[in-house]
């Protein structure tokens, strides 16, 4: 029996076309410009544009800039071809939705791993229920039958594991030693600190941080330490920096009603959106007005929550210098691109004012 046909967007058959000729040096320095090769391939603007929208995410061309043409970057041509036809799998955590910038920020990833001309496959796990994950990753890897590993914010667990056993990408979380390992996230410790100092500078003192699990825990404090040194004890510290487990909205209600209650904090910083909902929702349950009793950050951004009233103060993670380290390691053939960690951007909002006396 006859294979089918396989259909192409135009687009994608103009790119091929292109990258062999860029391939067998037919091209060489620069590629024209959307106009001279929509006249000269008998396409329109529209199409010439993707195709080289295309070439761009396989790494074999710079990104454009207004008025230049594109550079054919000859260096990244060979190792590239290494990733193509493997199979990727993006490992995220189960039971509580993913965030929309770690949303965005993987469908960048399978984009570009696809551009590149290999399958993607999506996997939820529970990072936090393993502590010896060895034989569920197993299993997992088996199922997808994937060739490299692309982690979301897992455990350092998960973390160790993978890197044994596949080229592994991480984004965010606790990571492994491994020198094979490449990490691409944010110190959260040091980025803290400034944060923190804000707070301050605003007379606040009491400022409670819930994290998802204890592997957090000592670098939310050591970030305490820096700014308030001795003044500040270690049961003081205990107390502003729990650990809330459950990932289901239900059990948040009651972290945020006894936490709230008797540490009686005057600010709260959240490590991720869905938090920072549970929080608004449990304030405007009980009366608690933000920023007047209670002032709230978030280290994690959602361009819809500017819709909110009072909108957050939010940190935003770089997503294109994120997506630029994950390129640079498919076009390097899998090799670890070290551990990279980028600085975020602090977003300005109303939740945010003077301390007051508290919940």
């Amino acid at each position: 029996m006859s294979k089918p046909i396989e259909r192409k967007p135009l687009a994608v058959v103009l790119a091929d076309k292109l990258e062999e000729e860029i391939r067998t040096g037919q091209l060489k320095g620069y590629v024209a410009g959307r106009r001279i090769l929509a006249k000269r391939y008998g396409v329109n603007e529209k199409t010439a544009s993707a195709a080289l929208n295309v070439l761009s995410k396989k790494g074999l061309l710079a990104d454009a800039e207004s008025g230049k043409r594109r550079k054919i970057i000859t260096q990244d041509i060979k190792p590239a071809a290494k990733a193509a036809s493997k199979r990727l799998l993006i490992l995220h955590q189960a039971n509580t939705p993913l965030p929309v910038e770690d949303v965005l920020l993987l469908r960048d990833v399978q984009d570009s791993w696809e551009a590149n001309g290999g399958p993607v496959s999506w996997a939820r796990v529970d990072f936090g229920r393993y502590k010896k994950p060895g034989r569920v990753l197993d299993g997992v890897i088996d199922r997808y039958g994937a060739d490299a590993v692309v982690l979301m914010s897992p455990t350092v667990h998960w973390s160790t594991e993978a890197a044994r056993r596949l080229p592994t990408f991480q984004f965010g979380g606790a990571f492994s030693a491994n020198p094979s390992l490449s990490l691409c996230s944010f110190a959260l410790d040091s980025e803290l600190v400034p944060l923190i100092q804000f707070f301050v500078d605003q007379g606040h003192r009491k400022i409670f941080v819930p994290t998802p699990n204890e592997e957090l825990v000592n670098a939310i404090q050591n970030a305490y330490r820096s700014v308030f040194g001795d003044s500040m004890t270690q049961s003081e510290m205990d107390e502003l920096v729990q650990v809330f487990p459950e990932r289901v909205p239900q059990a948040w209600r009651g972290y945020w009603k006894k936490a709230l209650m008797q540490v009686n904090p005057t600010a709260v910083m959240l490590l991720d959106d869905n938090a920072m909902l549970s929080l608004y929702g449990f304030c405007a349950e009980v009366g608690i007005k933000i920023p007047r009793d209670l002032s709230v950050l978030s280290l994690s951004y959602d361009e819809r929550f500017e819709w909110m009233q009072p909108v957050p103060v939010m940190t935003r993670f770089p997503i294109k210098k994120a997506i630029k380290l994950f390129k640079s390691w498919m076009r390097g053939g899998l090799e670890s691109v070290g551990k990279n960690f980028l600085q975020v951007e602090l977003r300005k909002g109303e939740s945010i004012g003077p301390a007051r006396k508290g919940v």
